[in-house]
């Protein structure tokens, strides 16, 4: 199960656990990838508002591995119907509305028999548990449809652009990024960003991150370094708000 929202999270995994079943928590969306990769489960519980990757691209990623293809997917989520008909990419087997615990712990029971029962991949009338008379939080929905801009936005441009996270994990890569690195979506997302690049930039970058670390105020300024193949100069810059570093970005070189 992954959610931002600690307390959320914490009782529905304790909801669970005491009806015998075993729960791996992941509170991003790239934890929740990491987790999926390095282990077999049965069913996916899935917020879709999430930090770092948000769950209808973690959704999109899962989908695209060989074993995420059946996996039983529960989109749990404070959008509304008409926001989650704008994501076809969530591809979930059931979607279930947030709203107080206490009506929420027997919907998500529900949501898990239904997608248990029956196979993904057969037709079959969507599931959809707790929409009655739901009203999405506009506020939320804004940001979320924000955010879609943006990421169409990013894909679109004509220059490489790759968004990394505080440890240099890969988090997006626009589509010239996956040209020039010649890697699927898949392939590139979670991974380290030292490991793409020649030996001499790898210390280069470290010492760059290392730095910032120490003193990110004094590091407003961008570091170059080339990707394995010698040919690629790419610039690195954090991301910076109030003197805290949110992450890395990473753009063509000149």
């Amino acid at each position: 199960m992954v959610d931002d929202d600690a307390l959320i999270l914490e009782a529905v995994a304790d909801m669970l656990t005491a009806r015998d079943y075993q729960v791996t928590k992941a509170m991003d969306g790239l934890e929740a990838l990491e987790q999926f990769r390095g282990n077999p489960f049965d069913l996916a519980i899935v917020d879709v508002v999430l930090p770092k990757i948000d769950g209808h691209e973690l959704c999109r990623l899962i989908r695209q591995d060989e074993r995420g293809r059946l996996l039983p997917i529960i989109a749990f989520t404070a959008l509304g119907p008409q926001d989650v008909a704008k994501l076809p990419g969530l591809s979930a087997d059931a979607y279930v509305a947030k709203g107080p615990l206490t009506v929420v712990f027997p919907n998500i029971l529900d949501a898990i028999k239904s997608v248990q029962s029956s196979r993904r991949g057969r037709q079959s009338p969507q599931r959809i548990f707790g929409f009655e008379g739901f009203r999405s939080r506009q506020i939320v929905s804004e940001l979320f449809a924000l955010n879609q801009y943006r990421q169409r936005l990013v894909h679109s441009l004509s220059e490489v652009v790759i968004e990394l996270d505080t440890h240099a994990k890969i988090l997006s890569a626009n589509l010239m990024a996956l040209r020039v690195l010649g890697r699927s979506e898949a392939e590139v997302t979670g991974l380290v960003f030292t490991d793409l690049l020649t030996p001499g930039d790898r210390a280069v970058f470290e010492g760059f991150l290392s730095q910032t670390s120490r003193d990110s105020l004094e590091t407003a300024a961008a570091t170059e370094v080339r990707l394995a193949d010698g040919e690629h100069r790419l610039l690195c810059r954090p991301v910076l708000d109030n003197g805290e570093i949110l992450g890395f970005l990473v753009t063509t070189g000149a």
